[in-house]
């Protein structure tokens, strides 16, 4: 998935064959895999709670959107507790993209 992600970046793929390609790799895997994943890789920024409580703070709304997957999206914006949580696909990468 990563590599993908880097082709798409470098601008070898564009976003729907970019996230076509990942789902592709995706297909078939038991969500224990996604979850694995999860733990072993996804990690906060140093400051990201910080950042969204002070803009709360503040009466200021947060927004995380992602070229990620629902299944990603929706445990960080759990954890830094963002007003609308979004990303380009759904549990598995169904492709279907949410503006906000």
């Amino acid at each position: 998935v990563a590599a993908i992600t880097e082709r798409a970046m470098r601008g070898e793929l564009d976003f729907d064959a970019a996230l076509r390609a990942r789902a592709a790799l995706l297909r078939g895997l038991p969500e224990s895999a996604l979850e694995q994943c999860y733990a072993e890789r996804v990690r906060l920024n140093p400051g990201a709670r910080t950042l969204v409580r002070t803009m709360a703070a503040l009466g200021a709304d947060t927004a995380l959107v992602s070229g990620g997957f629902t299944f990603f999206t929706e445990r960080v914006a759990a954890i830094v507790s963002t007003d609308h949580p979004d990303s380009s696909g759904g549990t598995r990468g169904s492709g279907n993209r949410r503006a906000l």
